[in-house]
Order: C-alpha cells, then structure tokens, then sequence
C-alpha cells in the first residue's frame, strides 16, 4: 500500500475541513482522537508553526485536544491490527507468564526459563528464588525443588543433589556454593564445612583454602592459638 501523505498545518488554524484527521471548534484546530505525531522528535521539527495529524501507530493512542500520540506504557502491549486508537483502554496488560519493559509495544515476551511473570500487566520478569526453578517459557511461578535437592543459585533452570564443600571450604548449610578457608584457618569436617578453625599455635597455612596446619618456619611467628 501506498505511504499516506502526510498534511502539515498552521498552529494558528481556526476553520479547516474536509482534513481527515484534524478537528477544528471554537476557533482552534487540533488532531482528532486517533490522530496526532508519534515520534517526539517531530519531521517538521524545524518548523515549528506547523503540526500534522497521521492516524496513531498500533502501540499508540491519543484523545481529542492532543498533537501526540501516546505510547502504551511498560507492562502493556496493543495488538498490531488495531491503529488510531483513541484511548488507553485500547492497551492490554501482559498475560501471567509474559512481560514488556518498553513502551509502545504490539506484544509481550515470554518469560525465559529460569524467571516467571506472576501477574498481569508484567514489565520485567523476576528470578526464581533459591531452592525453587523453572525450566519452561513464559512460566507464571516456579516450582519447588524436591525433598533433599537445592539450586546453586537464583534464577535455576534445575535442582540438583546439594554438593558438600570439599575440605578447606566451607558455607553456612554446609553445601555448595562454597567458601575457601582464610590463610591461617582449615576445614577438615568430612560429612560438609561449615565452617573454619584456628591453626593451632605454631602452625600455619600459606594461602587459604588448605586442608592441613603445618609447623611455622624459623623465621615465623604463629599469633593464633
């Protein structure tokens, strides 16, 4: 289809007819509901006498009295068929499962596996919580991880069997994701660490993260213990 021309006005139009898309009353004319520029950054910006009055883009509406379209807001989408819409109500919010962070948006995203959308009207999809995943599209919740398995961490795609930190690591539950011991601390507990203890006085590590104390050399002092 061929482009429609756009017409561009005086500001100060009092009596235009025959326009479609202009409405003039009272001795000023203005874009008719549905009509009005899309873009800020206006074609005729370098003359600013003028204004046209294109029919609204899918994603935008405008009411009587406006020169612009407005775009539907974050969260809110409008189908692509529908265009020189003439009030907000012609937006829809985001189903569950989907959002839209911007603004003037024909669609909704689904949410990526990893994260859900709750509610309705969506603008950013939120990371499932630990312990709980998701490994679908457009997901509204995530599901709890089984009796006896963890997520490593937010957002999971799957739970998995918790993994015991080795020794000369440790965390507070005792699993993974874990800490390295600091230099001059160890972590011995076979069954998960949870935490580090003191080399006992006259020995040492090097460097954190060691399994074993070992005696100080000649020239160091121990200060724990």
């Amino acid at each position: 289809d061929a482009k429609a021309a756009v017409v561009y006005i005086l500001v100060d139009s009092d009596a235009i007819t025959g326009l479609r898309g202009i409405a003039c009353a009272e001795g000023s004319c203005h874009c008719a509901p549905g009509y009005g520029q899309t873009l800020h950054e206006q074609e005729n910006s370098k003359f600013p006498a003028y204004f046209a009055c294109p029919k609204c883009l899918s994603g935008y509406w405008s009411q009587e009295g406006s020169q612009e379209c407005t775009g539907c807001g974050p969260g809110k989408f409008m189908h692509s068929a529908v265009s020189g819409a003439t009030s907000e109500d012609s937006c829809s919010d985001c189903v569950a499962g989907t959002y839209q962070f911007l603004s003037a948006s024909v669609s909704c995203s689904p949410c990526n596996p990893g994260s859900y959308a709750p509610s309705l009207g969506t603008s950013a999809p939120t990371l499932c919580p630990k312990n709980t995943y998701s490994d679908i599209y457009g997901a509204s919740m995530c599901k709890e991880c089984e009796d006896g398995q963890v997520t490593l961490t937010i957002g999971a795609l799957e739970c998995v069997d918790p993994l015991k930190c080795p020794n000369g690591q440790w965390s507070e539950s005792g699993h993974a994701p874990c800490n390295s011991c600091p230099a001059g601390q160890v972590s011995t507990d076979n069954e998960a660490s949870k935490g580090c203890k003191d080399c006992p006085s006259g020995t040492t590590t090097s460097s954190a993260g060691q399994v074993f104390c070992k005696p100080c050399k000649t020239t160091q002092v121990s200060l724990k213990g």
